[in-house]
């Protein structure tokens, strides 16, 4: 009992406050009908009147675990996004939640920031029920290539996600790659929503978000009413990891009755789970129902796990994968762009 004890302890030790989920290994307090509860929450972002994540997916993936005998879940809180989720996932092993692929493909493994020497550990269940993509938005209408944010990052800040958002984990991929982004000062502002108001109000500033392509976006309506502009993000050095695509966006009115496109990077979003490995040893309850919740969700189809509304339909059907040709013209410009700016 005395080990148990220490073990709870150490456990709840490990917690910060916006990861506030039990660990595994805890068990029901005194006249708690459900000893299960804690191990049954699904993440996916802030508040669900802002965030696709947890408007949108969470309840969509519930329903479709349902229809596959995993009952009961529900969605975990708010959260900053997928850095914080696959957190929480990691100390909890039979927890889901979904993030964007771009970073979780680098966390696992690698140590977690605050939490001693454990490391990120999750399974990936599905690679891609959605697609997410990368944003920079500005007010200086001379900037119109990704070359021009390099160029210039001397004389700008960028406006971001918060500390364990995704877009601050996509930002941080960008440092590692472009030498030119990794002294440009952060600013951590929130939502999409925020940042657009944010560099709508600043001066030499730019905000990045990683966000759903939503033509009906009100952050698309916003950069529009306040007279902003996007970048692409495209660089020769991001297809291996990256997918460009051209998207519908409600940026700079229309022309003739016909819409508006904007290309740039996408990843995608990946549903994720606790990895086998890190129950602990003798928790049998446990590891059956990790293993459980691995072999069933990873037997649904992608597809069946994208949430089908209306304005997902519309997306989808704007939505298209950019050919060569046209990602050759863009990475020329950026690359002119850039060369004018450093001489």
């Amino acid at each position: 009992m005395r080990n148990k004890m220490k073990m709870i302890g150490a456990l709840g030790a490990l917690l910060l406050s916006a990861m506030s989920a039990q660990a595994q290994d805890l068990k029901a307090a005194p006249g708690v009908t459900n000893p299960d509860a804690d191990l049954k929450k699904f993440w996916g972002g802030g508040d669900p009147k802002g965030s696709v994540y947890s408007k949108d997916y969470v309840p969509h993936v519930i329903t479709v675990m349902e229809a596959n005998r995993l009952t009961g879940y529900v969605r975990g809180g708010n959260t900053d996004g997928t850095l914080q989720n696959a957190e929480l996932v990691t100390l909890n092993p039979t927890h889901l939640a979904v993030g964007q692929l771009d970073i979780l493909r680098q966390l696992n493994g690698q140590v977690m920031p605050g939490q001693g020497d454990k490391k990120y550990a999750f399974t990936i269940l599905h690679q891609n029920i959605g697609p997410e993509c990368l944003y920079i938005v500005t007010k200086e209408k001379s900037y119109t290539t990704f070359g021009h944010v390099r160029g210039n990052g001397f004389d700008l800040t960028v406006l971001t996600g918060g500390q364990k958002s995704g877009s601050f984990g996509t930002w941080k991929i960008l440092q590692s790659v472009f030498n030119d982004l990794a002294e440009i000062p952060v600013e951590h502002i929130g939502s999409a929503d925020k940042i657009v108001d944010a560099v709508a109000e600043r001066t030499a500033a730019v905000g990045f978000f990683v966000m759903r392509p939503d033509p009906a976006s009100e952050t698309f309506t916003k950069i529009k009413s306040k007279g902003l502009n996007l970048v692409p993000v495209v660089d020769d050095a991001l297809g291996s990891t990256y997918t460009y695509l051209q998207l519908k966006v409600a940026t700079g009115g229309f022309f003739a009755g016909k819409p508006v496109f904007h290309t740039t990077a996408c990843t995608s979003v990946a549903l994720i789970t606790g990895d086998p490995k890190t129950v602990a040893e003798g928790n049998r309850r446990v590891l059956q129902r990790v293993n459980a919740t691995i072999a069933r969700m990873k037997e649904v189809p992608a597809t069946d796990l994208r949430p089908g509304l209306v304005s997902w339909k519309d997306m989808w059907d704007d939505m298209k994968e950019v050919g060569a040709e046209k990602v050759a013209d863009l990475l020329e410009s950026s690359k002119r762009a850039l060369q004018e700016a450093k001489k």
